[in-house]
Order: structure tokens, then sequence, then C-alpha cells
């Protein structure tokens, strides 16, 4: 039974490390070119976003990462029967700052909302 724990570890060890974590404070939505309650109900203020293997996940959805250099990119379709939206973020690995673009189809998009996160 010991020997199955150990290896079943040493099997999954390398899936966890592979796994970031950001914990991000969005809290600069001065350009966001809507009210600021409008804007937070589209960018939360706190989220937690998890990437493994180039790929990111948030909340029940998950978008393939691209990276470039000091910036991360990834487009998540939060789409539903009633409207279509895609949450454009960019993230500087440089010094954690982060953006998030709303891009509606049918009505006038969300500005940059700018915040900051924790890597762990």
């Amino acid at each position: 039974m010991k020997l199955h724990l150990i290896l079943l570890s040493i099997i999954l060890l390398p899936l966890s490390l592979n796994a970031e974590t950001l914990n991000c404070l969005f809290d600069d939505y001065s350009q966001s070119s809507y009210p600021i309650k409008m804007a937070k109900s589209w960018v939360p203020e706190n989220q937690k976003i998890t990437i493994e293997d180039d790929k990111v996940k948030l909340w029940k959805f998950s978008a393939p990462l691209k990276k470039s250099g000091i910036k991360y990119r990834w487009d998540v379709d939060v789409s539903n029967e009633k409207t279509e939206v895609v949450l454009k973020y960019t993230y500087f690995t440089s010094n954690n700052k982060i953006a998030v673009d709303v891009d509606f189809k049918r009505y006038r998009d969300i500005s940059p909302v700018w915040g900051t996160c924790t890597r762990n």
C-alpha cells in the first residue's frame, strides 16, 4: 500500500509542478468607458486564474495561453444565448500587472481594466 502511494505521488508530482495560480486584484476601472458598477459585473475585482500546460482556467471556462516574451495573452469566450462576449487578458510577467478588455459583439467594448497579480 505504501509503495502504491509513493508511486502515485511520483507520477502526479510533475503535473502539479506545471500549474501556476494568479490571484489578481483589478482596481483600476478608470479607462473602462462604462460606469464602474457595470464594468465590475464583467470584470470582478478578485479573480483566481490557473495556468496549467499552456491552458488558462478561469471560473468554468478555459482558453489557450499564448506566451510572448514577458507577456501572457489569452481570450476567454463567455458568450451565452443573449450576448457574445470575449474577455481579452494580457498579463505582464515582469511586473505582475494584468489588463482585461471586454469585447462585446453588439455593444461598445469595455476598455482595459487594470490590476495586479500575485503568483503561486
